[in-house]
């Protein structure tokens, strides 16, 4: 998520009004935060459909979906 797509989200909330010194750079932490545990938890849902359902390449989604948490510059 970049910087621009954050401070349009937090003023889309109602939670900035103007781009504020410091402030910006708090809520891309949050945001990054917030989709790696998304991310986490969709993983887990892939772990279910491989482990306990047995659905063939879910292992592979869940992997992916992990490997997204090392590209997130702001995490």
């Amino acid at each position: 998520m970049t910087k621009e797509d954050v401070i349009e989200i937090a003023r889309k909330a109602g939670m900035i009004k103007i781009d504020q010194d410091g402030l910006i750079e708090h809520f891309q932490k949050f945001a990054a935060l917030v989709a790696a545990k998304e991310r986490e938890e969709c993983a887990q849902l892939c772990d279910w459909l491989y482990m306990d359902c047995g659905v063939k390449n879910a292992n592979i989604c869940c992997n992916r979906i992990r490997d997204r948490q090392y590209s997130d510059k702001y995490y």
